[in-house]
């Protein structure tokens, strides 16, 4: 990555915190106080969630997910971490080359009239590291094609949401 790459992804990363400050400012000068707290709680979520993210051993996953979050737009991207002790760095290029994978199978795959693409990547420890990538069943119609491929360690549907797990071990 070149210096003028790292610059823009500070750029659009401090253009987005102050975008949720500015939002809660002006919550507050209007003096719709539960509507700031609120945003705030959500601010304070976002960054401890990012400090979870950036302290597992896995940088290249880590940037992609950080890079995924800052670039690609139509993507409506929210996350969880549960941490563990157990290592995580022996998967690190197999777990970006899978998202990077999964995330250009979905944006070819999914109707050309959705404009956004909500994703929630769930990374946690259970009998090895598993990363659940749940998807909107609004894109339910990849669903057919995702059930003929190999690298889906697992996958789930209920009403709402199509459920990947991909499972390092």
């Amino acid at each position: 990555m070149t210096t003028e790459e790292v610059l823009d992804l500070i750029k659009l990363y401090r253009h987005d915190l102050m975008n949720d400050l500015q939002l809660i400012q002006g919550y507050a000068s209007m003096g719709k106080f539960d509507q700031s707290n609120e945003k705030l709680k959500q601010f304070i979520h976002k960054l401890n969630i990012e400090r979870q993210l950036q302290t597992l051993d896995a940088p290249e996953f880590i940037f992609w997910l950080l890079k995924l979050k800052l670039f690609e737009r139509d993507i409506q991207f929210t996350m969880s971490v549960d941490m563990s002790q157990e290592p995580i760095s022996a998967y690190d290029e197999k777990m970006k080359n899978d998202g990077e994978v999964l995330l250009h199978f979905l944006k070819e795959n999914s109707s050309k009239n959705m404009s956004v693409i909500p994703l929630h990547i769930e990374i946690f420890y259970e009998d090895g590291w598993n990363i659940k990538y749940v998807i909107s069943k609004a894109l339910n119609e990849i669903l057919d094609v995702l059930k003929d491929r190999d690298y889906f360690f697992q996958g789930t549907e209920n009403n709402d949401e199509l459920n990947l797990v991909f499972k390092y071990k």
